[in-house]
């Protein structure tokens, strides 16, 4: 009778048969930031425009204004938020930082969620303790509404906090190149009723969250990672 099974088949283990060491490491592997060049983040597409540039999205903009012929709301308001975006992209890219992929961080905190909890933004600014975040699959954000008023109180590590004192102080010297407000900085965590007291690599935000996510101001941008307890960068 004809083997139907190969030799190698029953001396490999199962994990190297079946691929499941390679899943499991997927699952725990946390993803890689992407680097952008300056020229890269400037580029802005427009629906039924093209691919511009972000100096020529802004006159695009300002010519179909001063035109004054009623341009359907929801293009003005996409052109709007693409040009947001595309400043803080390239204020960003200019300051040396890479950007993560949300939907990427979405699925890799959700895949180490521990039950019973949700993954969260929380506030890691200064002022009045606000709820978390919880992020959409598609990297959107609404209020968690089941979670308390919280501040991030956790260490962050030093590394992390001379980046984001580099980019206030280039921000506020160059508000009027970009016309971008200040921006706040938050903290991924897993959180239920309170902030989990457990070990698991957060991933630091900056940008402004808000409730109006029509407001062109409401753009931000997921650009560290580091490890707990150890304080590793990524």
């Amino acid at each position: 009778m004809a083997k139907l099974l190969s030799e190698e088949f029953w001396t490999k283990p199962i994990s190297e048969l079946f691929g499941v060491k390679e899943r499991l490491q997927a699952r725990y592997t946390p993803p890689k930031p992407t680097a952008l060049t300056v020229q890269e983040a400037k580029q802005i597409e427009i629906p039924g425009y093209g691919v511009l540039t972000l100096e020529d999205a802004l006159d695009y903009k300002k010519r179909t204004e001063d035109l004054k012929l009623g341009i359907s709301s929801v293009v003005g308001q996409h052109i709007t938020n693409a040009i947001a975006t595309a400043k803080w992209k390239t204020f960003l890219a200019e300051n040396g930082c890479t950007i993560y992929d949300k939907v990427q961080v979405h699925r890799y905190l959700q895949r180490r969620c521990p039950n019973n909890y949700a993954p969260c933004w929380i506030n890691a600014g200064s002022g009045a303790a606000t709820r978390p975040w919880s992020m959409l699959s598609n990297g959107s954000v609404l209020e968690n509404p089941y979670a308390m008023s919280m501040t991030y109180t956790k260490v962050i590590p030093i590394e992390v906090l001379e980046i984001l004192a580099k980019l206030r102080a280039d921000l506020s010297v160059r508000s009027d190149k970009y016309s971008l407000q200040p921006f706040n900085v938050y903290v991924s965590d897993f959180v239920q009723t309170e902030a989990i007291d457990g070990k698991f690599d957060p991933f630091l935000a900056v940008g402004n969250i808000g409730t109006n996510h029509a407001n062109p101001d409401n753009v931000w941008f997921i650009i560290e990672r580091w490890d707990e307890p150890a304080f590793r960068m990524r």
